[in-house]
């Protein structure tokens, strides 16, 4: 038996819309988290190990109608807030949403080319 009939009907699945790489569409947030750079990555490189980040996290509802949590970005959160550099993940976000993510804000997440959510900045 190959690997490919083991999988069953599984891997004769469509994907849904949600799921195709590239869709777009707006949720609201569920939580923002703050932590530590070397709690999040965790032995990685992060860097610096003590820098804080925002981790934003939504809910996504799969096929089955049962919700899941999803962390769709990490935004290390910068120490001097009058600086922030407009290319950074801070910068990026305050430029598309006018103020730093909270909960219930509505942002646009987008299915990336492995089926994952990611924030649009």
């Amino acid at each position: 038996m190959s690997k490919t009939e083991s999988l069953g009907e599984w891997t004769n699945r469509q994907l849904t819309k949600e799921e195709q790489p590239g869709f777009v569409q707006m949720v609201p947030i569920e939580s923002v988290e703050v932590t530590t750079a070397g709690e999040v990555y965790q032995g990685k490189s992060a860097g610096d190990p003590s820098q804080k980040v925002a981790q934003v996290f939504v809910l996504r509802e799969n096929a089955q109608g049962k919700s899941s949590r999803v962390k769709v970005a990490t935004i290390p959160i910068p120490e001097n807030t009058s600086e922030i550099d407009p290319r950074s993940h801070a910068g990026r976000y305050t430029a598309k949403y006018h103020k730093p993510p909270a909960k219930g804000d509505m942002v646009n997440v987008r299915t990336n080319a492995q089926g994952f959510w990611e924030l649009v900045f």
